[in-house]
């Protein structure tokens, strides 16, 4: 796996999503890796800057709620994925910093147009 050109982190638990992102994503361009975990997640942070975080609110190791608040206060921008489609749950995500809520199933193309829109701001 070649992380030099780090894109996106993606933190999801569901192994068939994250290929099924990867592919898609990689496919028009971007470097992303993907893991299951925030703890994954922080070994992988140490050594590389990827400009872009999807993170999964139903992690098995860590609130996804409290993950979007920490990355976003270190500057670091990301994307949310939920099941949740509650308004109160898109309310919180944006209050901490997500720069965009995704709730599951959500359409490949609309993934990339939250991304390319986060990027560009």
């Amino acid at each position: 796996m070649n992380m030099r050109n780090t894109d996106i982190l993606m933190i999801d638990d569901n192994r068939i999503l994250r290929k099924v992102v990867q592919r898609y994503l990689t496919r028009r361009g971007l470097g992303i890796i993907t893991v299951a975990t925030a703890a994954a997640a922080q070994r992988v942070l140490a050594r590389h800057s990827p400009r872009l975080l999807l993170v999964d609110m139903q992690l098995p190791d860590a609130s996804g709620l409290t993950l979007v608040r920490n990355f976003a206060a270190r500057g670091i921008t990301v994307i949310a994925i939920t099941a949740d489609s509650s308004p109160r749950c898109e309310h919180e995500l944006h209050h901490a910093g997500a720069a965009a809520c995704l709730i599951k199933p959500f359409p490949l193309p609309v993934l990339a147009q939250a991304i390319s829109h986060a990027l560009a701001d």
